[in-house]
């Protein structure tokens, strides 16, 4: 920011010249998430902390947005019937030797838990014994 500003005088920045980054920014190719969650939310927050501790009068920052378009819907969350059976299928191989007979049975049983209950694999492995209610 401070080197497209010319100045590291962060109380002479303007509003326009923050703009004026962010769109250099965009032009440049980079990620319109980057440049919002990174780049603007930083100086967002630099320049509201200075005008916390009184170093400045406003936040030029503020109401500057990048517009970001939502991600393509590229296939339904769910697994087809295939990816489900093929995922199945391979709980019902046999495991190596190297791992721990209760890594083994997790390796089994965690995806079955998981088809069965609509849980995510995270939530199911988290669990501790007195979670479990029957």
């Amino acid at each position: 920011m401070v080197s497209h500003v010319g100045s590291g005088d962060l109380a002479n920045i303007t509003r326009e010249q923050l703009i004026e980054w962010k769109n250099a920014l965009l032009d440049e190719g980079l990620n319109p998430l980057s440049v919002r969650d990174a780049c603007l939310a930083s100086a967002k927050a630099l320049f509201s902390f200075l005008v916390s501790e009184g170093k400045l009068d406003g936040n030029p920052a503020l109401g500057i947005e990048v517009a970001v378009s939502m991600r393509a819907k590229l296939r339904d969350p769910e697994f087809t019937d295939t990816e489900a059976e093929t995922i199945l299928s391979a709980t019902l191989a046999p495991f190596s030797n190297l791992i721990s007979p209760e890594h083994a049975a997790a390796r089994r049983w965690v995806p079955w838990l998981c088809a069965y209950l609509g849980a995510r694999v995270n939530e199911l492995t988290q669990l501790r014994p007195e979670d479990v209610k029957e």
